[in-house]
């Protein structure tokens, strides 16, 4: 081994390559559990988003049928019904049924509106809040996967800039060894010839 120094640079050269090989997968290892970390947050962000929408769109629906109910509980209190034929002095009660309903059912669409305006409204902040969420998450994606590629390229470039030093120091360490080993054998050697 120590009569060889081409194979003892290669070994080295091997070693450091391999050192530098775990070193990028291990970076791009965890830059993958990063994105799907990632990815999985924003996912849970946006289905919660959507759940929410779905929530306000119920509460819209049962809104106004809950407003549905109560106007056809007073359209059936407006409804004509047989009542005396004479009040107590004679004469049938005056009551203008058609104008009461025409009032009432002129608040009924007013409030109806007002349900679906407020619903729609929180409906619509939530989608735009959603829209901005998806937006926020793009650019932050885009600002990782950029921080990632510059980690691999700083990665490469201190591993090509420190390859050679480093090819040396396993040569210096091969050499300590296998000059301890050859003292300690010769030391060994030495002392059988005695």
């Amino acid at each position: 081994m120590a009569s060889d120094p081409g194979g003892l640079r290669s070994e080295a050269e091997n070693r450091v390559q391999r050192r530098f090989d775990r070193q990028t997968a291990e970076l791009t290892e965890w830059q993958r559990q990063e994105r799907q970390r990632d990815t999985r947050q924003q996912s849970q962000a946006l289905e919660s988003s959507k759940t929410r929408q779905d929530i306000l769109q119920q509460d819209k629906e049962n809104a106004l049928a809950e407003h549905e109910k109560a106007w056809n509980q007073v359209k059936d209190r407006l409804t004509p019904r047989p009542g005396p034929a004479l009040d107590m002095i004679g004469t049938p009660p005056k009551r203008n049924v058609l104008q009461h309903h025409d009032e009432m059912r002129k608040r009924w669409t007013e409030r109806r509106e007002e349900i679906v305006k407020d619903h729609d409204k929180d409906i619509a902040d939530c989608a735009a809040a959603c829209a901005e969420m998806l937006e926020g998450f793009g650019r932050a994606n885009q600002a990782r996967d950029q921080a990632h590629r510059e980690d691999q390229l700083q990665l490469a470039e201190r591993q090509q800039q420190s390859f050679d030093r480093l090819v040396q120091k396993e040569l210096d360490r091969a050499d300590r060894w296998t000059s301890r080993e050859f003292k300690q054998r010769s030391r060994d050697d030495n002392e059988r010839d005695l």
